[in-house]
């Protein structure tokens, strides 16, 4: 469950880790975590990745926001 700060705006990143202009996305996002954050935006990524093979896929999406070293909340 993920709960986000009232009154905040949300953006919403829907993602996979097959997917290579996603993963640049991530990463410009997460290069631009300090305007982000100074904006009062939070971040949330979506991984559509468990729409198959769950297991297999949810440890792809998690090798890539680790090695992205991706700094929002991620589900």
């Amino acid at each position: 469950s993920v709960r986000l700060g009232a009154g905040k705006p949300v953006l919403l990143n829907l993602w996979a880790s097959w997917c290579a202009p996603c993963l640049v996305e991530l990463g410009g996002l997460r290069d631009r975590e300090g305007e982000i954050r100074e904006a009062g935006i939070e971040v949330v990524a979506l991984s559509v990745d468990g729409l198959g093979d769950e297991r297999g896929n949810r440890a792809a999406a998690s090798a890539a926001l680790e090695k992205l070293n991706f700094p929002f909340v991620a589900v």
